[in-house]
């Protein structure tokens, strides 16, 4: 009996020690340079692969009532779900103008079978040159945020 008892307690402990050590899913955020005033805003065309899944896009523009034209940022929250490889897929559209794009920028992830997320390539695509090159985009658009 005492030698059941103690292979329950070492079970139990190894079991303990081994949850211990599990991560919690990595969570992505992308931030993406924004002025609403141009007509244009950021909008999520690809995340259908559920590696990464959508969590929620919170918007952060100055405050200030009087600074008309004022830039502010996008970012947007994602959870890793399962292993394997992840694209999300932004455009910076006029979506009143028939989704007139000056650009698109893709992000690249790899997922391991743990959950955590390593961030592989950003790619930019000027759609418009007229709007902005794409060093002066790159500048303003960081690489993701992983926690």
């Amino acid at each position: 009996m005492k030698k059941v008892s103690m292979m329950v307690a070492v079970l139990l402990l190894a079991l303990g020690l081994i949850a211990c050590g599990k991560k919690e899913p990595s969570e992505v955020e992308i931030t993406l340079a924004s002025n609403p005033t141009t007509g244009y805003v950021w909008e999520l065309t690809e995340d259908k692969d559920e590696v990464l899944k959508f969590e929620e896009m919170e918007e952060d523009y100055d405050t200030d009532e009087d600074a008309a034209g004022t830039a502010g940022s996008e970012s947007y929250q994602f959870v890793a779900k399962t292993a394997g490889e992840a694209t999300i897929v932004f455009e910076y559209l006029r979506p009143w103008e028939d989704g007139e794009k000056a650009y698109r920028v893709t992000y690249d992830f790899k997922v391991d079978k743990d959950l955590q997320v390593e961030f592989v390539n950003k790619k930019i695509e000027i759609l418009d040159e007229s709007v902005e090159t794409e060093a002066e985009l790159d500048k303003k658009l960081k690489d993701p945020v992983i926690d």
